[in-house]
């Protein structure tokens, strides 16, 4: 597959742009199964995609052939959901602020709210966790691969895995307990 991808990248650097779709088409979903948990919507996880080949498109000449392109794309994915999170912790306390008087003003009344528990999960990790989760598992990419993506060194995603690992097994076993009605405290 990455001769065919190389093939096919080379091709639409030289102008062929049935060969870039072909790109898209085989790296669409690698890059939306990063982009959905990193965001956890999947119209932002969507439009970033969107996004991230328009500017592989408009930036492919920059593309140096040394590195993997699989690894230049998810850098551009990486970059543009940080981005995205940033935005969206600005407008976050407003947005948050308002959800609560909601809630408040509707005591009575039960939201019916199901989400998928893993992107739950994943949302109580900081960002640069949450992608090197993201990119190690459900993309199956080597520390040296994230690293390239990340710019991170790769001993130091081992580490950031590590405690993410806890992290999310601790907030599991938490969550676990409160579905129970138990309660746990921490000393």
């Amino acid at each position: 597959m990455h001769e065919l991808l190389a093939f096919w990248v080379s091709e639409a650097r030289k102008g062929d742009q049935e060969s870039f779709a072909r790109v898209v088409r085989s790296m669409q979903q690698p890059v939306f199964r990063y982009c959905y948990p990193m965001l956890g919507n999947r119209e932002d996880a969507e439009d970033v995609v969107q996004e991230v080949f328009i500017r592989a498109y408009e930036h492919l000449d920059s593309y140096e052939e040394k590195g993997q392109f699989t690894g230049w794309l998810f850098t551009i994915a990486h970059r543009l959901c940080l981005n995205k999170i940033k935005y969206r912790s600005r407008w976050f306390a407003v947005i948050n602020k308002a959800a609560e008087q909601e809630r408040n003003a509707t005591t009575n009344i039960e939201l019916d709210v199901h989400e998928d528990e893993t992107l739950i999960l994943l949302n109580c990790l900081k960002p640069a966790l949450k992608s090197v989760v993201i990119l190690k598992v459900l993309n199956g990419m080597s520390y040296e691969e994230i690293s390239a993506v990340t710019g991170v060194k790769a001993q130091s995603l081992r580490k950031q895995f590590e405690r993410a690992r806890k992290q999310l097994k601790k907030e599991y076993a938490n969550r676990r307990a409160q579905m129970k009605g138990e309660v746990h405290f921490e000393f």
